[in-house]
Parts: C-alpha cells; sequence; structure tokens
C-alpha cells in the first residue's frame, strides 16, 4: 500500500506533459485557406503579414502582402502565429487618452483659480474634483472616438514557449525531485 500511492503518482506526472502535447500537436487545424496571419520568425523576430494559400499538417503555404510568389514555411521557422479574427473598436484606448488630459488640465485650472479661497493657493481638494470631472468630461469623448476606429482581432495560434518539466521519483524513505527548464 505504501508504494502503490507514490507510483501513481509518479505515473501521473510523467504522463502529464504527453496528454498536453497531445492537446497542443495540431495547431494548423484552426486554420483555413484565406485567413490573414501575422506571423513572427525565429531567431530574427521580424514579423509578416500574408493570406493563407493552403495548410498541410506542419507547413503553411502563405502569400505574403504585395508579393506575388507564394512562400513555404514550416513550423520550425516560427516563434508566434497569429490569425486575424473579426474585429475590434478602440473605444477603452480612446477612453483613456481622453481621460488624461482633461483630468490633468482641469484639475490644474480648479485648484489653480479657486474662487473663494482666501489665500489664493493650491487646493489638492478643489484640484482632485476638477480633474474627475475633466477626465471623465474628456474620456467620454475619446471612448465615442474610439468606438469609430475597428482594428483587426488577433488569436495566437502557435507560439514557442519555455517549457517545463517536473519529475517526482521515490526513494527509501523520500521523494527525489527534478525540474528541467528549456527555451
Amino acid at each position: 500500500m505504501r508504494v502503490r500511492a507514490p507510483t501513481w503518482l509518479v505515473v501521473m506526472v510523467l504522463a502529464a506533459p504527453v496528454i498536453v502535447a497531445d492537446e497542443t500537436s495540431g495547431p494548423l487545424s484552426a486554420l483555413a485557406s484565406g485567413d490573414r496571419v501575422r506571423l513572427r520568425f525565429a531567431g530574427n523576430g521580424k514579423s509578416l503579414r500574408a493570406t493563407i494559400e493552403s495548410v498541410t499538417a506542419d507547413e503553411l503555404f502563405l502569400r505574403p502582402l504585395g508579393v506575388a510568389q507564394p512562400l513555404r514555411l514550416s513550423l520550425a521557422q516560427l516563434q508566434s502565429l497569429e490569425v486575424a479574427r473579426g474585429r475590434r473598436s478602440q473605444w477603452r484606448k480612446g477612453a483613456l487618452i481622453g481621460f488624461v488630459p482633461g483630468a490633468l488640465f482641469l484639475g490644474y485650472v480648479a485648484g489653480a483659480l479657486c474662487i473663494d479661497c482666501v489665500d489664493k493657493d493650491f487646493q489638492p481638494g478643489d484640484a482632485l474634483v476638477g480633474g474627475l470631472i475633466g477626465g471623465v468630461a474628456t474620456g467620454s469623448v475619446g471612448a465615442l472616438v474610439g468606438l469609430a476606429f475597428k482594428t483587426d482581432r488577433w488569436v495566437r495560434v502557435h507560439e514557442r514557449k519555455p517549457k517545463v518539466s517536473l519529475t517526482l521519483a521515490p526513494a527509501k524513505g523520500q521523494v527525489r525531485v527534478g525540474l528541467s527548464v528549456s527555451f
């Protein structure tokens, strides 16, 4: 009984990387002819945008933008591969871009132009309220402007990631642990 539980634990830990590898073994199955992709090459980090011509088990046939000849690439040459899946608006970015300058400007104006102040010094409470009011107002305008700007929504399909494996081995009255990291 004492040996059975550690043995099952070791078998499960050793089988986990195999199970995880089976789940991610076919990243190209999600791609179809005509999909727009953005990829980054391993080693030099250069990127490329292209349209998929055809897909095999471990190779891509692409037509880069502005090039007549198709390009053939294997997964080993790629650091990451992203595919365009729809469009999204930029309202959050627009709201942030609008909020910051409005909050800074109206916060300064409200703090500096304190009307009922006796000594006419900078008032942090008035500056905070003015900054929030100004930031919300200009942030709302920025969000509306950001709604008009649509960009592609990129989804990662293939990415080289560091791999970590943990090995547990029973020994006489103890457990040995091994850790390996690969990039």
